[in-house]
């Protein structure tokens, strides 16, 4: 007699390396945590940022090579939050602009590298008031989005 096997058939969802389900929903959440993780990491270290600009300003010169620094450590974050801004908009949970606004963020943080680069103070502090104004918005606007659809919410 002729054994046969059951047909196999693919899992509706598959698990993840824990062994989870890997749901949508649970990309929904794991983007929105990384916009909201993202944005506030940016606006503290825009704040770090004003610290050291005040700190040069008032004759610590050292200070000036840790806010160089410091000013590419915010365009990374600013990069990882733009990826989560992206991410929050594809899985519909928050308009397109808010994206755009993350990639004018990225646009203003490199001129103000450029303006603080060549010592025109008179644009570059301004524009970093801008700047933090801006992200501490949308840091803000980041917590009033849904953390799940309401349906999701009770289960």
């Amino acid at each position: 007699m002729k054994q046969t096997s059951p047909p196999m058939s693919a899992p509706a969802t598959t698990p993840d390396v824990e062994g989870r389900k890997n749901t949508p929903s649970r990309w929904r959440r794991r983007s929105l945590l990384l916009l909201r993780v993202s944005s506030v990491l940016f606006v503290v270290d825009t704040l770090v940022q004003a610290m050291l600009a005040a700190a040069f300003v008032t004759g610590d010169v050292s200070l000036l090579q840790w806010h160089n620094a410091n000013a590419q450590l915010l365009t990374f974050i600013l990069l990882v939050e733009t990826a989560a801004a992206f991410a929050v908009w594809r899985t519909r949970q928050a308009p397109l602009w808010t994206a755009c606004l993350v990639v004018l963020l990225i646009v203003l943080v490199g001129v103000q590298q450029m303006l603080g680069h060549t010592r025109l103070l008179l644009v570059h502090i301004p524009l970093g008031v801008t700047i933090f104004g801006s992200a501490a918005a949308h840091a803000v606007w980041s917590f009033t989005l849904p953390s799940a659809r309401p349906q999701e919410r009770h289960r």
